[in-house]
């Protein structure tokens, strides 16, 4: 999603325009039927309301779609658990999110939290548990430079959703 400021600027360095030019264009984008504002979670502060296109939205719902549809799995054994969560260096909010993850039954796990929380780490942990149970860990991040970052900082073989829709699309 992005900013009717964010638009602004990426308009402003990919045209050598006049102020009133860019703000036509980025008028003509935004009453574009494709381009749709988005909730958000907090108070929408001015200039901060969020866009999208309506194939952005699709393509999330189809992603999804493929989470709900997937079976249960078997949690992880409580003692696989405290083994690794023991000496892992977690914060508190940590090890609850990773006992509440790893005890779960849900195939997907979303995890969210502001830049600098220790979510990275925490997965590396995860990562450490599902794998000792001899499962398949992959991580998936809207953009490139987020699932290299993933994948260096936890361990967790990384790609873009775009890259894993791609990658998982039943073509018939």
């Amino acid at each position: 999603t992005l900013t009717y400021a964010q638009i602004l600027r990426g308009l402003a360095t990919a045209a050598d325009s006049s102020a009133a030019q860019i703000r036509a264009e980025a008028h003509a984008l935004f009453t574009r039927e494709e381009v749709v504002p988005v909730e958000t979670a907090g108070p929408a502060r001015a200039g901060r309301r969020r866009f999208t296109t309506r194939w952005v939205l699709a393509q999330e719902a189809a992603l999804l779609e493929r989470v709900r549809s997937r079976p249960a799995v078997q949690p992880c054994p409580p003692d696989v658990i405290e083994q690794v969560v023991a000496g892992s260096g977690l914060g508190r909010d940590q090890e609850r999110a990773a006992r509440a993850v790893l005890s779960s039954d849900r195939p997907v796990a979303v995890v969210v939290g502001p830049a600098g929380t220790g979510k990275t780490h925490l997965l590396s942990v995860l990562r450490q548990a599902w794998e000792a149970e001899g499962r398949q860990v992959v991580g998936t991040a809207l953009a490139a430079v987020a699932a290299k970052r993933l994948t260096e900082g936890s361990g967790i073989a990384s790609e873009t959703c775009a890259q894993v829709l791609r990658d998982t699309t039943v073509s018939g």
